[in-house]
């Protein structure tokens, strides 16, 4: 039902009779359909090198940020010179 936006009568409908024989692969199928769209973002993002690069850059440059702006905080309870 959550793949396919049928309701669960539908969905009922449609197997009543079959078994889960036809049901196991046409729910396999719905979930794959699903998620094909978040397959081929995530095929074509891992193919721009250009692009991951500047995001673990960017990430990079925050966490930096973050761990020096902490480290200070620390010199200075410590009683430490700050750098």
């Amino acid at each position: 039902s959550a793949c396919t936006g049928k309701t669960f009568e539908e969905i009922e409908a449609e197997f009543d009779g079959k078994g889960y024989g036809a049901f196991k692969p046409a729910v396999g199928e719905a979930v794959v359909e699903t998620l094909r769209p978040i397959r081929e973002e995530s095929e074509r993002l891992l193919k721009d090198k250009a692009y991951l690069e500047s995001v673990y850059k960017a990430g990079a440059e925050k966490a930096s940020y973050i761990a020096n702006k902490t480290l200070r905080k620390v010199y200075k309870k410590v009683g430490f010179v700050a750098k």
